[in-house]
């Protein structure tokens, strides 16, 4: 629970901030400096742990994934907050998470059944008006 809210104000307080210089510096810029700085940041710890082994074959899905989620989705949400307050971009981001949790936990709770052959159990009614 601590790591969604600190989640939730890193992410609040990056949409202000883009908010706030992304008629300066640009959307592409500004996607571009955000990466970069995450990249510096990281690079030490990526360089220190062994690296997973993957066939050849997987690099390009990998990559296509990287760009599109981190490179072009990030552009995306820096030109939308040129025409919608931070505010209603964050509630947006949240919202799309939190209606996506039940969802996520579900399947994983159904995989996990199916991976083990054991039913999913649902909460009787006296434990869910707990």
């Amino acid at each position: 629970m601590a790591a969604a809210a600190a989640t939730g104000i890193q992410v609040g307080s990056a949409m202000v901030a883009t908010r706030v210089v992304v008629d300066q510096a640009g959307p592409a810029s500004l996607a571009l400096l955000r990466y970069a700085i995450g990249f510096l940041c990281l690079l030490p710890v990526a360089l220190a742990m062994p690296r997973p082994a993957f066939a050849a074959r997987d690099l390009a899905p990998i990559a296509l994934l990287g760009i599109t989620q981190f490179g072009i989705l990030i552009a995306l949400l820096n030109h939308g907050l040129r025409f919608v307050p931070s505010a209603r971009a964050a509630a947006v981001t949240c919202w799309r998470v939190a209606l996506r949790l039940p969802e996520t936990t579900f399947s994983s709770r159904r995989d996990n059944a199916q991976r083990t052959g054991r039913p999913v159990r649902r909460a009787s009614s006296a434990a869910r008006s707990r």
